[in-house]
Parts: structure tokens; sequence; C-alpha cells
């Protein structure tokens, strides 16, 4: 029987949906869809090969999103490659609405992502046509 598994989704929250937190939810319900936590394109692919629990979970955990944090159409593109090709994950997120001042409000304005990314529709859109080719 086909069921959305987008009715009911685990939001990704910082120091929360980690694979422990996505095993108990997944302990409560086989319908919920799951999500990381948000990972930072140049984490997944600079440190992936050396911290590989970086985007780890357990089988079980399907349907899964990985949500990427970015703003570089190239990066993103590699890192949803990674996260597809060699990790497995059902879906691709990117964050395009964290408000945290760690995301949105850094010096260097290319380096910014989350919501700030709202005020750039093209460069969004242009991160998504490059990471759905990817």
């Amino acid at each position: 029987t086909y069921f959305d598994s987008h009715r009911l989704s685990v939001a990704p929250m910082l120091d929360c949906t980690d694979t422990h937190f996505r095993r108990l939810c997944r302990l409560l319900s086989r319908r919920v869809h799951l999500w990381t936590e948000m990972v930072n394109q140049d984490a997944i692919i600079y440190s992936h090969k050396e911290k590989p629990a970086l985007l780890s979970y357990g089988v079980e955990e399907h349907p899964i999103t990985v949500q990427l944090g970015g703003s570089s159409p190239e990066r993103l593109a590699r890192a949803a490659e990674i996260c597809v090709d060699e990790y497995g994950y059902d879906e691709v997120n990117l964050n395009c609405g964290c408000p945290s001042a760690k995301v949105v409000a850094k010096k260097d304005a290319g380096k910014c992502f989350g919501a700030s990314l709202m005020r750039d529709p093209d460069l969004v859109g242009e991160c998504l046509r490059r990471m759905k080719e990817a």
C-alpha cells in the first residue's frame, strides 16, 4: 500500500535529529519521513571520508532526507552527489529558511546561506538546478 511519507516529517533540528533520535522516531512510526540535521556543503565535500559518521545512518531510517546548507551551486552539486551516490539518501534538500546568525550574518556575504538565500531567488534556482543535475 502506498503512503505519503511527507505527511508527517521530523524536521531538521540542530543537535537533535542525529541517527539515534531518528531511530527512536522510526520505532514510533514506519510512516514518518526522517531528516538529518543541516550539513554544510563544505563539511560534506572535505570531511565525509575522514568523518563518515557525519552522513551515516541506519537502513531502518529510510525514507530519509539530508538537508544541505550552502550557497555555492558547484559545491552544493558535489555535496548532493556524495549524499546520493555514496550514502544512498532518498532525497536532498537545500536549507533556505534557517534564521540563525551563524549562517545568515557572516562577514563574507558569499558564505551566507539559510534564510539569507530568500534574498536571491535566482541563486536558489541555480543551486537547485545544479543539485538536481548532480
